[in-house]
């Protein structure tokens, strides 16, 4: 088995893999305990996100982000593009549709500091509305962010767990 395998994947398909298992495939399932270790490895657990429908518009969600852990996180990047701004997640197939279709712009989320304890809340609009969401309630999220000296990119593959407390949004 080839060690760079979990790292062939971004964040939330590895995720999606792993929730789904190995389906009585022993070469699939072998593959995933491989990966499993990895990929855990990565996950920053002192950030939490809730994604939820902000009451200002049926597109609208809030995105509050908690830092649990003793440290502070400096120039925060929380990755949430793909997942509330893509048609995908919208129940939309985008097979045959234009890229300036299938996703819309969006600034990303930037926390300039979050101290222990503290949770930051920010809202950002979606490709459609609440109703419309169809992915799953859980997901996982791409970080960027500084600690002291040290500086964490995208390069590095942090992330967060997510939870998307929308109506339609699927549990396992």
């Amino acid at each position: 088995m080839n060690p760079a395998f979990p790292t062939q994947f971004a964040n939330y398909d590895l995720f999606n893999t792993l929730r789904r298992g190995a389906s009585g495939n022993e070469l699939l399932r072998r593959a995933l305990e491989q990966a499993l270790p990895e990929f855990e490895s990565r996950r920053v657990g002192d950030i939490s996100i809730t994604i939820s429908p902000e009451s200002s518009g049926p597109n609208c969600y809030l995105l509050a982000v908690t830092n649990t852990g003793h440290h502070t996180y400096e120039d925060l990047h929380v990755g949430y593009e793909r997942l509330l701004l893509h048609a995908e997640s919208f129940g939309l197939d985008t097979t045959h549709m234009p890229a300036d279709m299938a996703w819309i712009a969006g600034e990303p989320v930037v926390i300039k500091a979050l101290a222990p304890g503290k949770t930051a809340c920010v809202v950002r609009n979606g490709y459609g509305s609440h109703e419309q969401f169809d992915g799953y309630r859980e997901t996982v999220l791409d970080l960027e962010y500084r600690i002291g000296r040290k500086t964490v990119t995208t390069r590095d593959r942090r992330w967060s767990q997510a939870i998307l407390d929308l109506p339609n949004a699927a549990r396992f």
